[in-house]
């Protein structure tokens, strides 16, 4: 059995996936036929950090997509464990996942480590300015609103 290549992948901790997230990703599916949604530090949960396991944050993907009228046949979504070593990441990553054709991101040191740990393309894709994974915990975290910085799905899975 042959295992698919996707064309495109984007990692991410997702905690929570944001507007953001979802802008990225919507951007890379105009342009690329499949995706891989790689949620890195999968076996995190309940810290301040990464306060959504990786069932939640994988729930929060497929169920924003869906809303979104995404092709679900077009996207996948996989758990990759952190090992906490930026010089085996990259390879690590490449290892533990289908195979990708180039790698879409929106962090310099993402794109730093897979342009020094590998010949897999990168290329940029931009966030909404303003609505970061950090800002998102922070309002939760001080019980104040982050209905607009959320995906509906996402606000209601939460609720």
């Amino acid at each position: 059995m042959v295992s698919q290549i996707f064309d495109a992948s984007i990692v991410g901790r997702f905690q929570p996936f944001h507007n953001g997230h979802l802008k990225a990703v919507l951007s890379i599916l105009e342009n690329e036929s499949t995706l891989l949604i790689i949620v890195g530090s999968s076996q995190e949960s309940a810290t301040d950090k990464n306060p959504f396991d990786y069932e939640t944050r994988e729930r929060m993907i497929i169920e924003t997509l869906n809303l979104e009228n995404v092709d679900l046949n077009r996207v996948q979504v996989v758990p990759l464990p952190d090992i906490h070593d930026d010089t085996k990441w990259v390879q690590y990553l490449i290892d533990s996942v289908p195979n990708f054709k180039v790698m879409y991101t929106g962090s310099d040191e993402t794109k730093n480590l897979f342009l020094q740990y590998s010949d897999i393309p990168v290329k940029r894709v931009e966030f909404l300015d303003g609505v970061s994974g950090t800002l998102v915990r922070q309002k939760m975290q001080s019980g104040e609103s982050v209905e607009m910085l959320i995906p509906n799905s996402v606000y209601h899975l939460l609720d």
